[in-house]
């Protein structure tokens, strides 16, 4: 690993103050993660509501509820999750969004009823709309010219296969295992993923950066622009 990052320069992040040095493709392999995570838990839920009905008993009101609860949590905290992400550090935050994504997908795939299912898809909105700005926001701060465009560039691809990739993955869990268990299966898949996500960011993001910024900030007063 050492020798292919000394043939890659300028994929290399140096921090002042440090000798650590980060690569700026292992930071942007563990950013698409969340963002593969929470555009699939939007396309592969439509496939798997016919199943959620049948097997926990949801009516088509809950049903309704576990797309909208979602989608409007997700759309309503990322802008304030970006500023806290700006002030205080994106890599916290990002770690912070992507457990609560992680363990509320846990929760869902064990829902005894509709409304524990309706609230940790809530919570699912919530960890995916604090992760999505620091998503973003650490791709600008990262990298520049050419190669943030080529960044930018995975960011949109990674959309468009998880938004296609959702459908027929879910699809293939319910018809392999059953509408019982296989809705189940569906979110519960994202908990392993989402927990080598967590431990990769904490192993390869430059936090002494964001550490150094809390220090320096420590006196200011947080102002979240409300």
């Amino acid at each position: 690993m050492t020798g292919w990052l000394a043939r890659n320069p300028r994929d290399l992040i140096r921090l002042e103050g440090s000798d650590r040095v980060f690569n700026r493709v292992l930071v942007l392999g563990v950013l698409m993660v969340p963002l593969f995570m929470a555009m699939l838990a939007v396309s592969a839920l439509n496939v798997a509501l016919p199943s959620i009905g049948h097997g926990l008993g949801a009516s088509s009101g809950d049903q309704q509820l576990l797309l909208a609860g979602y989608a409007l949590v997700f759309g309503v905290v990322q802008i304030p999750a970006g500023r806290l992400g700006d002030v205080t550090g994106r890599g916290l935050w990002f770690v912070v969004g992507l457990t609560l994504f992680s363990v509320a997908s846990l929760g869902c795939g064990l829902a005894p009823d509709p409304a524990v299912l309706n609230g940790g898809r809530v919570v699912q909105g919530l960890g995916a709309g604090i992760c999505m700005p620091q998503v973003t926001g650490m791709i600008q701060q990262h990298f520049t010219g050419g190669g943030r465009a080529k960044a930018f560039g995975v960011f949109g691809m990674v959309i468009s296969a998880s938004v296609a990739v959702g459908p027929l993955l879910t699809g293939a869990i319910i018809t392999g295992l059953g509408d019982r268990i296989g809705w189940r299966v569906s979110f519960l898949v994202n908990v392993p993923i989402g927990l080598v996500g967590v431990v990769l960011a904490l192993a390869w993001f430059p936090f002494e950066t964001e550490r150094r910024r809390r220090r320096e900030r420590r006196t200011e007063r947080l102002d979240l622009d409300p």
